[in-house]
């Protein structure tokens, strides 16, 4: 809490396809900057299977974010249960 005020993150949740697209960084900055939203209350979710994919763009990416203050969570994604 900040001055007796609770602060709020949002998280965000990123297919793989959406996680390696090449604009993911611009876009991130812009909304940040568009919604004055600090970029260490963004939570960006990601599956282990985008972790799996192009790797080399994967670190890049996930360090760029890092470097601008942009927090991840990891989610580990289940085969769907059918009833």
């Amino acid at each position: 809490m900040m001055n007796g005020r609770r602060t709020v993150s949002v998280a965000v949740n990123f297919s793989p396809q959406q996680f390696h697209q090449r604009e993911l960084l611009s876009e991130v900055r812009y909304a940040l900057e568009v919604s004055g939203l600090p970029a260490n209350r963004l939570e960006i979710e990601i599956t282990e299977s985008s972790l799996l994919r192009n790797t080399q763009l994967t670190r890049d990416v996930l360090s760029q974010l890092h470097a601008i203050g942009v927090r991840f969570r990891w989610m580990i994604s289940a085969p769907a249960i059918r009833a």
